[in-house]
């Protein structure tokens, strides 16, 4: 199976964009920084469903 490359446009509000770069993302980096350890001792417990965490997208 092959990948598509495509490009993908959104436009935003500004506020919504400020809201994503203020408030979402650096809330995401906590999240992530807390729970990977406890994601990867999952997915290292479950070698047979294939899960990349490295994966994006």
């Amino acid at each position: 199976m092959s990948r598509t490359r495509r490009a993908y446009i959104t436009f935003l509000h500004e506020k919504t964009a400020a809201w994503l770069k203020e408030k979402y993302l650096p809330y995401r980096e906590e999240f992530i920084k807390k729970y990977e350890s406890s994601l990867r001792k999952l997915v290292d417990a479950n070698p047979d469903q294939g899960i990349d965490i490295e994966l994006e997208g």
